[in-house]
């Protein structure tokens, strides 16, 4: 394993991560209040309401000032400044009173707005205003419809925007208004004043989003390993002096804290050769610099640059601008929960983080020791195979030191993009009477006369294997009901799936992804450099078809949609698939690799939609996950696209016999089948029976959530591995919490097993927490 993919640095935002923001908020609240509220400014006293104890502004007002669906919203946007957000809400409020008094005295106004200082404009104005008893509901319907204009812009482009937004709604163009103009420095000074005590009100000092305890000993745990960077909007004294007053300061690295000082210098710096740039979040800029604290701005900045691979670092954000910021830095993007978003808004942000492609989602930093534990844990056990690998780091990176190629050394001989996957290593061995339910293997062994025709082809390992499948493509053609020129034989579905990426994606582009579904998907994308798009799935683990259909773009290649889905095992409804496949604009694959379990197949409609790859595999149903032997139907032109792109031989000819010799007796198959549906609902319900949430299921596992018991997955998985009981971990994977296992349905001996370490682990909670 290269030594830059090992995570050595942890950078931390502020606001909503370690510092609340609930100062800044009553800040910006106080701000917008003082320039509608005083005789300075508009002075319209009771456009909020007429209190005027600043205590009482803040909690009687804040909701009627900058409502916290607004700040949510903001932060879903990538929109990371304060001053932004008071400026918005100023700027909103302002354009709904004026376009009431747009309706009875269109040209008033307009002239006021051209002279200056800004600060007199708005007092003449509030002169016109204040005999009309405006209040802030006028302005509750502009607020909604900036927000529905902008539904598909973030980051800079949603601040851009209200310029436009003005001028649309006022009928002339308002250069006062304009972003970073008159009313955006007066918002900006006047919230600096509120903020720093100098208009003789002091707001409550900073504060820790949760207990200080609890973050000191967080970070105190963490600095013992890793280097702790911070970069944050915040200017240097407000970061600063907040971590020192809460005793914090001490945990991170000084070179490596990054406030919106050096955005201001680097941003200068680059003004004075002629080039204006912003380089706050959701830019990486500070993101890059608590990497490398010498960073080169004017490469950053130019034209050629180009981001790199740098999984060497995470960043810690609770808004989407963070996680745009990390990414755009090619570092993991790890988003938190804390904040004061609760509910829906908590829901809405998980959501977002997930259709943004955080690497993980943490409802705290809390959390953090034990995900990045997890996360080195889980290589060292899960086992080696294409199906299941882990995606994260091993506790041990391999010693390059004596390698034998001196790739150490010699860096330039292995593909820069392989170097940033993770290494695949064997999980630990299982013994004989293990229960072995994790793979999702079928718990039956092959017929006897799968093995008979295995070993009658063992003697003739000396030849090649039939190129293009030989016989197989012809037997399946017949099962399918198609014919062999739609068909392509594969070392099982994974090979399939990466030969499809290889086939139809070039580096740079897209591979569109509901999660939770296969990981495969992700990891074939990341192998050819291209990346991959999460769409998170609804609340059932169904395809919110909508959001998907948003998500395809011209550089959108290839959709997968597991069917039923792995690991939730849900299953899509044909006129679902038939709607996305009459609206994708790019190659959609369905993995139908449990059908002979569920039955449902959109194979029939290869010839119709061209667009359209089939995957299916032995390994399940067929019970021959050894053999390695997967297939896809297709479009013919397809077919041949991806033959070509495939290698030579890339089935055995005893996994070519054993696959011929399992559609012969297909009888066997069946049987097989009948006897899994049976314990999959004996299982199921002995599962709810002791109080886990169980989802329908149309394959030979179930996807379960520990969460009514309080138990998380890694938990439970753990106690299970004790007593040599296997089944899966998907706590913490992309789109789901840490309160997920997956178990395969075994023999009737083996689910009780099951059961029995599940009660037995549940009455040692229970133990415990006493």
């Amino acid at each position: 394993m290269d030594n830059t993919d090992r995570l050595r640095i942890l950078i931390f935002d502020l606001d909503g991560v370690i510092t609340s923001e609930k100062k800044y908020w009553n800040t910006a609240i106080l701000t917008v209040w003082e320039l509608i509220y005083s005789q300075e400014y508009l002075g319209l006293n009771n456009y909020f309401g007429s209190e005027t104890d600043l205590s009482q502004v803040l909690q009687e007002m804040g909701e009627r000032v900058i409502p916290s669906s607004f700040i949510y919203e903001l932060k879903s946007r990538a929109i990371n400044s304060n001053w932004d957000l008071t400026f918005f809400v100023f700027c909103l409020h302002l354009v709904g009173i004026l376009s009431e008094l747009n309706k009875v005295e269109p040209d008033g106004w307009r002239e006021i707005l051209k002279n200056a200082p800004v600060w007199e404009n708005l007092q003449q104005l509030g002169g016109k205003l204040r005999a009309r008893g405006y209040n802030y509901k006028i302005s509750e319907g502009i607020i909604a419809k900036f927000w529905q204009e902008t539904e598909s812009l973030t980051g800079n482009a949603v601040l851009e925007y209200l310029g436009e937004f003005i001028d649309l709604r006022l009928g002339v163009n308002v250069p006062t208004l304009a972003p970073k103009g008159d009313i955006w420095q007066l918002c900006y000074s006047n919230f600096q004043e509120w903020y720093e005590g100098k208009k003789d009100y002091q707001l409550l000092d900073d504060e820790t989003v949760l207990e200080l305890s609890k973050i000191e000993a967080t970070l105190k745990e963490l600095c013992c390993r890793y280097s702790l960077a911070i970069a944050t909007g915040r200017p240097r004294t407000e970061a600063i002096g907040p971590l020192q007053a809460l005793g914090l300061l001490e945990y991170f690295d000084p070179k490596r804290i990054v406030t919106y000082d050096e955005v201001l210098a680097a941003e200068s710096l680059m003004s004075q050769k002629g080039k204006r740039v912003k380089l706050g979040k959701p830019h990486p800029f500070v993101v890059l610099k608590a990497m490398d604290p010498y960073i080169n701005v004017e490469a950053l900045c130019s034209s050629e640059y180009q981001p790199s691979d740098h999984k060497y670092a995470g960043y810690i954000g609770d808004a989407a601008s963070d996680v745009v910021a990390a990414k755009g830095a090619g570092c993991m993007a790890i988003g938190v929960l804390t904040g004061f978003a609760t509910g829906e808004a908590r829901e809405n942000k998980r959501r977002k983080f997930a259709e943004l492609g955080c690497d993980a989602i943490l409802n705290s930093i809390v959390e953090l020791p034990e995900w990045l534990e997890h996360r080195s844990r889980s290589l060292t056990q899960e086992v080696s195979t294409t199906e299941e690998v882990s995606s994260a780091l091993p506790e041990k990176e391999p010693d390059l030191s004596t390698d034998a190629l001196g790739l150490q050394e010699r860096k330039d001989m292995v593909n820069q993009q392989v170097k940033s996957l993770n290494p695949k290593v064997a999980g630990p061995p299982k013994a004989d009477n293990a229960i072995r339910l994790d793979k999702g293997e079928l718990p039956y062994p092959p017929s006897r006369h799968v093995i008979e025709a295995i070993a009658s082809a063992a003697r003739t390992l000396n030849r090649y294997p039939d190129i293009l499948g030989g016989e197989l493509r012809g037997a399946l053609a017949k099962y399918t009901k198609g014919k062999p020129e739609q068909i392509i034989i594969g070392n099982g579905s994974d090979d399939l799936i990466e030969l499809i990426v290889k086939t139809f994606v070039q580096p740079g582009e897209e591979v569109l992804l509901p999660v939770p579904t296969f990981f495969v998907y992700w990891h074939s994308t990341e192998l050819i450099n291209a990346r991959p798009v999460f769409v998170q799935r609804t609340a059932d683990f169904g395809l919110d078809v909508e959001a998907l259909l948003q998500k395809v773009t011209p550089q959108t290649k290839v959709l997968f949609i597991a069917n039923p889905n792995n690991p939730t095992a849900n299953l899509v409804a044909r006129e679902t698939i038939i709607q996305i496949l009459d609206r994708a604009d790019c190659m959609v694959v369905v993995d139908e690799c449990y059908y002979e379990i569920c039955q449902e197949t959109v194979a029939d409609l290869v010839d119709k939609y061209p667009h359209l790859i089939v995957l299916r595999s032995f390994s399940k149903s067929f019970g021959l996950a050894g053999l390695r032997v997967g297939y896809a139907i297709a479009n013919e032109v397809i077919v041949d696209y991806l033959y070509r792109a495939a290698q030579l031989f890339p089935v055995s000819k005893l996994a070519l016999v054993g696959a011929i010799a399992a559609l012969e007796e297909i009888s066997y198959v069946e049987a097989n089948l009948d006897r899994i549906r049976q314990e999959r609902g004996k299982l199921g319900k002995a599962l709810q029976q002791l109080g886990f949430i169980v989802y329908p299921s149309a394959t030979n596992f179930l996807f379960v959530r520990t969460e009514p018991l309080g138990i998380t997955s890694k938990d439970l998985v753990g106690a299970l591995q004790e007593k040599n009981i296997f089944v899966a971990d998907f706590g913490g994977k992309p789109g789901l919490d840490e309160y997920y296992f997956r178990t395969a349905v075994g023999t009737r001996t083996e689910n009780q097993r099951l059961i029995d370490g599940l009660q037995e682990a549940i009455a040692a909670r229970k133990i415990d927490r006493s």
